[in-house]
Formats: C-alpha cells, structure tokens, sequence
C-alpha cells in the first residue's frame, strides 16, 4: 500500500464519533466564550490558563482539519479512499 493511502483513516473507526463529539462540544464552548470575551472585558480572559486553554483550542480545530482531509468518505455505501475526491468534498462543504 502506498505511503500516502497508509495515513487514511476509514469513516468507519471507532474514535471518528468521539473525536466529532469533542469538536461540536469545543465549538460549543467558543459560541460562548468569543462574544462573551469580545463585548466584554472580564478579568479571567487575561489568566494563563485561559490563554493556554485557546491555544490548546486552536490546535485541537487545526487536527480537525488535518484530520478531515485524512479520512475516507462513505457514498452510496461504498468507501471513497481516493484523495482528490476527499479534499474536493472537503473544501465544497
């Protein structure tokens, strides 16, 4: 198998659900805090562990991305591992 299909994970993995359920609940969470830290100024905003919390954010959406463009897709019950088809349903929506 060629290197660049052996990082593909399958939409059928077990952690695909958790690791979805993670990103909505992260999601979620900025929902709250960005307008929240945007129209008002609070002080815990300025703590180190709430920075570190955004950046740990930041990094947990930018896996998302990789992630997404590293899993196969499911068509008409058939497993799509082709690349260009996965980034292009990616970047369509």
């Amino acid at each position: 198998m060629p290197f660049h299909q052996r990082i593909l994970f399958s939409y059928k993995a077990r952690w695909i659900p958790y690791w979805e359920l993670l990103i909505i609940l992260l999601a979620l969470v900025n929902c709250i805090l960005v307008p929240l830290e945007t129209a008002v100024e609070l002080d815990f905003t300025k703590e180190w562990i709430y920075q570190m919390l955004n950046v740990i954010f930041d990094v947990l959406f930018f896996m998302d991305i990789l992630i997404s463009f590293n899993t196969s897709l499911n068509i008409n019950n058939e497993e799509i591992r082709d690349r260009s088809h996965i980034s292009l349903n990616y970047l369509r929506g």
